[in-house]
């Protein structure tokens, strides 16, 4: 998704407490649209997957991904970069759909430190299995468990894939752009996470 969004995610070392936001290279705050809720399951699954593969992209270790999610990942290619930088990443979801046959098709939305046009995709996933988990925030910036259930991605869609669908998301996308007041003063603030993980 980071990828596909268009983010060049920041390269970190380990660190001695990487659920802390103090001691880790990046967080995540995220907005959510009238389609969206950031405490269902559905939430959980899509917040994980690009956190995780965000964060996989800054590395390229498989160490940066979250529990569970090699097995949450059953088609979408993984990829890195070589820039550098410590980050509070700004992310939108702004609709959550369920399609005609069960599957799960969120829309993702991010910004860079300034209020700009947000880059944006379609996340597509299945529903079936035991769900993940709802109800997820805290202070860590990542799970320290599986919050995957049994579902996997399948596909995500690039700004440029979108066909027909680019205005509608790009026009939902810019409707949830945070205030100005909201975006970290530089690349290397990394703030507390929104909505978090539980510690």
């Amino acid at each position: 998704m980071a990828a596909a969004l268009g983010l060049i995610p920041a390269c970190s070392s380990n660190t001695d407490h990487p659920n802390q936001p103090g001691h880790n290279e990046m967080s995540f705050r995220w907005v959510a649209g009238p389609g969206a809720d950031l405490s269902s399951s559905d939430a959980t699954f899509v917040r994980a997957f690009i956190e995780s593969q965000t964060r996989y992209m800054a590395s390229g270790d498989n160490s940066s991904l979250y529990p569970g999610f090699t097995e949450a990942n059953s088609a979408v290619k993984l990829s890195t970069v070589t820039t550098a930088w410590r980050r509070t990443q700004l992310m939108g979801l702004a609709e959550i759909t369920t399609l005609p046959d069960g599957t799960g098709r969120a829309t993702v939305c991010e910004w860079w430190n300034k209020p700009s046009s947000p880059g944006f995709a379609y996340l597509y996933y299945t529903r079936q299995g035991s769900f993940p988990l709802p109800d997820q925030r805290g202070p860590s910036v990542r799970p320290n468990r599986n919050v995957f259930g049994h579902w996997t991605a399948t596909k995500e869609n690039n700004t440029v894939e979108l066909g027909d669908d680019y205005q509608k998301v790009a026009t939902a996308c810019q409707a949830l752009t945070p205030p100005i007041g909201d975006f970290p003063s530089s690349d290397a603030t990394v703030q507390p996470p929104v909505p978090g993980w539980p510690s």
